[in-house]
């Protein structure tokens, strides 16, 4: 199994332990920490701690979301310059033809990436 596997199943076990322990504990207490008062206060600290894990989780969200943002720009630029490089070169004519060469597998698969991400982009690097 996944790492990602275990971890769900062991957060499942975690809570399913702490509402068993936290029945067999209710049975237990004392009379007044089971006021209403003292449930308030509980309730309020639980709402504190999910609203600090939601906020942490939407910033870890975020942070990915420009990561990945980030990483795809960099992608497109050097795809754009390795095309701009390709079309420069074969303006040359004949006299490019040695440079072109060993870089035209690098172009046709940087052109194809591209393609992926806008199907509408110019990709004749054959000619």
């Amino acid at each position: 199994m996944s790492e990602s596997v275990w971890i769900l199943i062991s957060s499942l076990g975690a809570m399913l332990g702490g509402v068993a322990v936290g029945s067999w504990l209710r049975h237990r207490l004392p009379e007044h920490h089971l006021t209403g008062q003292a449930t308030g206060i509980i309730k309020s600290g639980v709402g504190l701690i999910s609203t600090l894990a939601a906020l942490i989780l939407g910033l870890l969200i975020s942070t990915a979301k420009i990561s990945y943002d980030s990483t795809a720009t960099q992608v497109n630029q050097i795809t754009s310059d390795l095309v701009l490089l390709d079309q420069l070169l074969a303006t040359y004519g004949p006299a490019a033809h040695e440079a072109r060469e060993p870089a035209a597998p690098t172009f046709s698969l940087t052109s194809d990436a591209r393609c992926g991400v806008m199907p509408k982009c110019y990709h004749n690097l054959a000619g």
